[in-house]
């Protein structure tokens, strides 16, 4: 939720220093895309580093 609120954040104040918050409705899909590619990316780093740790315990690494 922090993302959504933060990209949606950005988009207003944006429209607003633009001149332009009329064209909210138009724009208005573009901070979820944005905000769920960074959770997205998010969910996939802490994936990649517990399968880093999982592999360095079962090699005897760690």
């Amino acid at each position: 939720m922090l993302y959504l609120a933060i990209t949606y954040g950005i988009l207003v104040m944006i429209l607003a220093l633009t001149g332009r918050l009329d064209a909210f409705a138009q724009w208005q899909v573009y901070p979820g895309l944005i905000s769920g590619s960074l959770l997205g990316n998010r969910f996939y780093q802490r994936r990649e580093a517990v399968r880093r740790d999982a592999d360095k315990d079962a090699n005897g690494e760690g």
